[in-house]
């Protein structure tokens, strides 16, 4: 079983089952540190900047009461992105991210060009909201377990992905092409309790 690192970003706070937050190794990104502590988490590392932090936690960080990396304000990484490099260079290739989600739409975005990252290395990344679970992978078939009815969309993050299987589904591929520009894949759904979803290259996105 690989291990797991959870990346908890400064996105909006949800709540989340404790099975989704267990890890083996925790990273918080800036605000994140403060999301962790309503988790009841420790963490691990702290990485950013830390002008979002808040005070209280701020002082935590300078006073070395946490493990830290801090990082110049004018950088090309998001908080985020930095720690996924640094979930990769050590190993991680299961890798969930929470609170990436809400505020604002850029950062949601890069929040999810983070993932697409992730998963080209080779990673299965999993990003959870309220009620919603996104996985982002390539080259690769996974098992995803659900009700019947559910909603179920698989997107293409590259150009193209080829060799797409879906199958447990209401509509079912085999073997085909999905394009970045034309939401095929929208609002699909279970046909029993779990699908099937694979793609032999490229990046897909399955948001259930």
């Amino acid at each position: 079983m690989e291990k797991t690192c959870l990346i908890i970003s400064g996105g909006e706070f949800v709540n989340l089952p404790e099975e989704i937050l267990r890890a083996d190794k925790v990273i918080a990104c800036d605000m994140g540190l403060d999301h962790a502590d309503r988790y009841g988490i420790l963490t691990d590392m702290v990485v950013g900047d830390f002008d979002s932090v808040s005070p209280a936690n701020k002082e935590r960080i300078l006073n070395d009461e946490v493990a830290y990396i801090r990082y110049p304000k004018e950088k090309d990484d998001t908080d985020t992105m930095i720690a996924m490099r640094l979930a990769l260079e050590e190993g991680y290739r299961d890798i969930r991210m929470v609170c990436v989600f809400g505020k604002r739409m850029d950062h949601t975005f890069s929040n999810i060009q983070t993932a697409c990252y992730g998963a080209k290395a080779g990673a299965l990344v999993r990003m959870y909201d309220k009620d919603t679970e996104v996985l982002v992978f390539s080259n690769r078939t996974i098992t995803i377990t659900g009700v019947e009815g559910d909603s179920l969309s698989v997107f293409s993050l590259t150009d193209e992905s080829r060799g797409v299987t879906i199958k447990g589904t209401k509509y079912e591929l085999e073997d085909a092409v999905l394009s970045n520009s034309f939401p095929l894949g929208q609002s699909n759904e279970f046909g029993d309790d779990t699908a099937l979803v694979g793609v032999k290259e490229g990046i897909l996105m399955v948001i259930k």
